[in-house]
């Protein structure tokens, strides 16, 4: 039940047995500059020619520019054999907490594209992009890429790196329109028959409903406060909770602003209080689906970024929840690693579902966290991480 979307990455390519004739040839890789945005569409052309819908920006701008003071950053990089593009990614620099220190690392290779997925020539191109990323920056995670049977995880896997699923959550809000519209139970005859029948009799709807009585609500202290940005109480959470997990995404105010700034609305941002006190916050979303392949034309929220410590993940949930259930939502989603906000999902009502979004570390990265007794309950990464949360 694929109903989490994948936010990373196009497939590399796994051509059948082709002729390593790359290795022979003249290629470099080199940052993605202005004066390869007319080879990045000639190549991207090409893409479309032979039936890949995948496609590399056109500009070498990126959404996260370096700026002074500024640890959230983009850069791409381009592959040209004699001087003509064949294959593209990025990388996403962030600061991260790593097993109770914080480095500078980065999320990628993001968006790596090769001619290969369509040229059985250029099929080592995929190869050569992600030993480049590794050789500019050997700590690195990756996220999202469409489950483990890919071609781009499978191709981290043998390159060494440690691969493991993010555990996927959603609670259904509205029965009727999940049953018309979830795209995994209707991909059979009898599976249609069954959810219209359910819908029909309303023993659906029912179900739902008598759902509700067990979910385990927040504090009644607890407050919740929709803000237009953050602020210096981000800093406060931030320093307060850091040393609680083996692995995160820094999410200091500098970072917050830069990958959910005030200017985008579709970022719905969420601070939940005890009396003085900011237990944490939830970056979430609103959206209305048309013909999605996993939602159809359903309205789903989604939990896509949080932050408090592991105690206070069952004040947030529900908080978060109930915020979604009041804008009318048909279902709520989400994606967590770590053990506590599992559980606080759990508590609040959720279902477990089939995963797809994946979380991979670099062997550098492996490593490190391995040697300071990394445990997977200490890991938090969600869809906030990575590509951020596209698709959604």
């Amino acid at each position: 039940m694929y109903m989490a979307q994948h936010c990373s990455p196009a497939p590399l390519g796994s051509a059948p047995k082709p002729v390593a004739t790359l290795a022979r040839s003249r290629f470099e890789l080199r940052p993605y500059t202005v004066d390869l945005e007319d080879s990045i569409r000639e190549f991207n052309a090409r893409l479309r020619e032979r039936g890949s819908n995948q496609q590399f920006p056109e500009s070498h701008v990126r959404d996260l520019p370096k700026l002074p003071g500024r640890h959230v950053y983009q850069d791409s990089f381009v592959l040209l054999r004699d001087g003509t593009v064949r294959g593209a990614y990025m990388l996403k620099y962030q600061n991260c907490v790593v097993s109770g220190g914080i480095q500078h690392i980065a999320a990628g290779p993001q968006l790596p594209l090769s001619e290969g997925i369509v040229d059985p020539e250029f099929a080592l191109v995929g190869v050569h992009l992600v030993r480049d990323a590794m050789r500019r920056q050997p700590m690195l995670f990756a996220v999202g890429m469409g489950g483990p049977t890919q071609a781009y995880p499978r191709l981290l896997h043998a390159m060494g790196w440690s691969t493991q699923l993010v555990p996927f959550y959603f609670k259904v809000l509205n029965a009727n329109a999940f049953l018309r519209n979830i795209r995994y139970l209707r991909s059979r005859a009898w599976l249609t028959a069954v959810c219209d029948a359910l819908e029909a009799t309303g023993i659906g709807a029912a179900a739902v409903r008598m759902a509700r009585l067990f979910d385990v609500p927040g504090a009644q202290s607890d407050r919740l406060e929709e803000v237009d940005d953050f602020s210096g109480w981000a800093d406060e959470v931030w320093a307060r909770c850091k040393t609680n997990y083996s692995f995160t995404g820094v999410r200091d105010l500098s970072a917050l602003q830069a990958l959910y700034p005030a200017s985008n609305t579709r970022f719905l941002r969420l601070r939940i209080r005890r009396g003085e006190q900011t237990l944490g916050w939830a970056v979430v979303l609103d959206s209305r689906m048309h013909d999605n392949k996993f939602f159809g034309d359903m309205r789903v929220g989604s939990i896509a970024d949080c932050l408090a410590a592991p105690r206070d993940a069952g004040a947030v949930i529900p908080a978060a929840t109930e915020f979604l259930k009041d804008r009318r939502v048909d279902v709520i989603i989400s994606n967590q690693a770590s053990a506590a906000w599992c559980e606080a999902l759990l508590r609040a009502g959720f279902i477990r579902g089939p995963s797809n979004y994946l979380l991979a570390f670099s062997k550098n990265l492996a490593g490190k966290l391995s040697q300071n007794g990394n445990t997977r309950g200490g890991i938090h990464v969600n869809r906030g991480d990575g590509d951020g949360p596209i698709n959604l």
